[in-house]
């Protein structure tokens, strides 16, 4: 089973190519304001690069959020185009999800009672979610500040995410994550597995907070 999978959700732009569990390549460019540019370029060489075309492609995994509302509407609107005629299969996955499933082993050995993904909202704000250590949810996820976000951890937290850089030192036990397509190829493998997939015309990223514009209509003339 071929799976390429997207992850735009938040400064990264990468995608990944496996086969069954096996990560056959992976791109990535780490900037703002490139997605638009560089997803379907980054998707062509992939492609190009290991013989393949969206014929031997089985499903589309992409990172559904929360994160950035632009980078999140980029990526989905590119999956559900190559996913429109339901071939390939679109599969939807959550980003923090797919964090915490990436992070189970390495939580586990530490003797972590819960995991916490972290990555940053806006101004000072974070998302953030707790789960078990075997990457189960055990919390919905939430929007606030650093300080609420300790006053809810309770037990051995493992913090990981690009937004746990931000805990104060002694806190984090894990170094800056990036976002990566691999995190997403990982969990978007198994959800193939389980026949999780979502129709094109019904996905809709999970945004969490609704876009607000920089500027009022009418205010350049």
């Amino acid at each position: 089973m071929k799976l390429l999978s997207i992850e735009t959700s938040g400064s990264v732009c990468a995608i990944a190519l496996s086969e069954n569990e096996s990560i056959l390549a992976t791109y990535s460019v780490n900037g703002h304001n490139m997605h638009d540019r560089l997803l379907a370029e980054l998707t062509k060489r992939i492609l190009a690069d290991n013989k393949l075309s969206f014929d031997d492609i089985d499903a589309i995994a992409v990172s559904s959020g929360p994160g950035s509302f632009t980078g999140l509407r980029i990526g989905a609107a590119f999956a559900k185009g190559i996913c429109f005629s339901e071939t390939p299969k679109l599969i939807s996955v959550p980003t923090l999800s797919a964090f915490a499933y990436a992070a189970k082993e390495f939580s586990a050995l530490l003797g972590n009672y819960q995991i916490c993904v972290v990555v940053p909202s806006h101004k000072d704000l974070v998302y953030y979610q707790f789960f078990n250590i075997n990457a189960e949810a055990l919390s919905e996820i939430f929007q606030g500040t650093i300080e609420e976000l300790l006053k809810a951890s309770t037990g051995q937290t493992f913090y990981c995410g690009p937004g746990a850089h931000n805990l104060p030192y002694g806190m984090k036990n894990y170094p800056y994550w990036l976002l990566n397509a691999e995190f997403i190829a990982h969990l978007g493998y198994m959800y193939y597995l389980e026949g999780h997939f979502v129709t094109a015309a019904e996905f809709v990223p999970l945004y969490i907070q609704e876009f607000v514009p920089k500027y009022e209509v009418g205010e350049f003339k």
